[in-house]
């Protein structure tokens, strides 16, 4: 597949994709912790890259941590 043929996900494609909050998902783009592009003010994912690069250690660490950010303020 070239580049030209790569599948773009948007943020709430990869997020149901990988079974993360979108705004864990532009967290993790915003600190560069899974590879992307900006177009304007959105981000778009290359799949391929995504899945090549995907690191648990850390996506576990930022879903965690959101997880903890919400209990705080549900409580």
């Amino acid at each position: 597949m070239t580049a030209t043929e790569e599948r773009y996900l948007t943020v709430a494609e990869l997020a149901d994709e990988i079974r993360l909050h979108p705004d864990t998902i532009r967290r993790l783009a915003r600190t560069g912790d899974i590879p992307c592009e900006k177009w304007g003010n959105r981000y778009r994912f290359i799949a391929s890259e995504v899945h090549a690069a995907r690191r648990p250690e850390i996506i576990d660490d930022w879903a965690m941590s959101s997880q903890s950010r919400h209990a705080r303020r549900s409580a």
